[in-house]
Order: C-alpha cells, then sequence, then structure tokens
C-alpha cells in the first residue's frame, strides 16, 4: 500500500482510494462479533442485517484515512422541541472534504465537512 501523508494530493488519494475500494469490495468483511458484511454497490459501503432487520454498516480498510460523516440534515422536532435529526453514517475518505454528499437515506445533500485535529 502507498504511503499517503498530508501533503499527498487529493488526486493522488482518490486514485489510491478507488483501487483499494475495487479491491476490498470483493470481499466478505467480518467485524470482532463476527457478523458479516457484504459490498452494497448502490450505498458504496459494506452492510449486514441482523435477524431484527436492524443494518448494521462497516468502513472500508485503505491507506487513505476514512472518516464516519453523520447526516447533519434536521428532519423535524420531538414533542419537547428538540431538533430530530437524520444522523445516517456515510464513510468518506479525507480526499472528499469539502465535497457534498447525499444521504442515502434522507436524500438531502450536505457539504462534507471533516473537523480533524491539526
Amino acid at each position: 500500500m502507498p504511503k499517503i501523508t498530508k501533503d499527498t494530493s487529493k488526486e493522488k488519494m482518490k486514485e489510491v482510494a478507488d483501487s483499494d475500494v475495487a479491491r476490498i469490495k470483493l470481499t466478505i468483511q467480518t467485524d470482532s462479533n463476527g457478523r458479516e458484511y457484504s459490498w452494497d454497490e448502490k450505498d458504496g459501503i459494506f452492510k449486514h442485517f441482523d435477524s431484527d432487520g436492524k443494518e448494521w454498516v462497516k468502513g472500508i480498510d485503505s491507506s487513505v484515512p476514512g472518516y464516519w460523516f453523520y447526516c447533519p440534515k434536521v428532519t423535524g422536532h420531538s414533542s419537547r422541541g428538540f431538533e430530530i435529526v437524520c444522523r445516517t453514517p456515510h464513510f468518506v475518505f479525507l480526499h472528499q472534504d469539502g465535497e457534498k454528499l447525499t444521504c442515502r437515506k434522507c436524500k438531502s445533500e450536505a457539504t462534507i465537512d471533516l473537523k480533524l485535529k491539526k
């Protein structure tokens, strides 16, 4: 795997991430609890559905740093006046910071804003 640093260009990071995804999506991933995750081409993520219908998602192991970005769309308000936020998790790579993303659940568009420590 190529070495990715903070000085690596976004184009190079995208190229490496795309090749890693193309290689790893052909596999079955497992977590520490023994759940098996299969690649979902439509959403571009590994998913597992348990017997209760609960959806589990898993990130992608790549040499490009990846992060979870949660949809910030306010979808309503509770009876107590609190905002209800979509919060659907999306796995994004470092080079996607600042790009637009369409939520796979609520279909709203948001700008990816990764808050990383310096």
